[in-house]
């Protein structure tokens, strides 16, 4: 029975939602196994010659926290490396209400809790938190009927989402 060391702490790759794997760098020729923070195994896989990993595991939600331990073929089984799910996917492009020439504000819908900007000819002119039920109110000063805004949404994690573009209808 060999009584060497118990593997050592996985190194891990960032790892996002838009992931499918995670990857890093443990000793040669031991089971890598990924659980999820309910303790369930959600992947595993065996590192090569030279210590590298890479284990298949479904998308995760960002904010998921994952644990990754290496054990080796006398069962003992490393410290747990922690990593925390990355946010890498941007908001869907809000939902804008139409905005007339008198209007002092541009309404819609947008990811919880994100950021919305409003610009016209590629310059900020308004910007607001978006509520928990997913509701913006920015406050602009009044446009010509005609002009073009463009409205994006932008979230916590720093991922801006596709702008709506919306026309400035004439008041009836």
């Amino acid at each position: 029975v060999n009584k060497g060391a118990t593997p050592a702490k996985p190194t891990i790759k960032p790892v996002s939602d838009k992931d499918v794997y995670v990857t890093g760098q443990s000793q040669a020729e031991v089971k890598v196994t990924v659980k999820n923070s309910a303790k369930k195994v959600i992947g595993s896989a065996n590192t090569d010659s030279k210590g590298n990993f890479k284990v298949k595991i479904s998308k995760q939600k960002a904010g998921s926290k994952l644990s990754v331990t290496a054990t080796d073929l006398a069962k003992r089984e490393s410290k747990a490396a922690a990593v925390t799910v990355l946010d890498k996917t941007a908001p869907d492009a809000p939902k804008v209400n139409e905005v007339s020439d008198s209007a002092t504000k541009v309404t819609g819908k947008a990811e919880a809790s994100s950021t919305v900007t409003v610009k016209y000819n590629n310059k900020s002119i308004g910007t607001a938190t978006v509520d928990k039920k997913g509701n913006y109110s920015v406050k602009i000063s009044k446009q010509k009927a005609g002009s073009v805004l463009y409205v994006s949404a932008k979230d916590k994690a720093g991922n801006t989402g596709k702008a709506t573009k919306v026309t400035v209808k004439k008041s009836k």
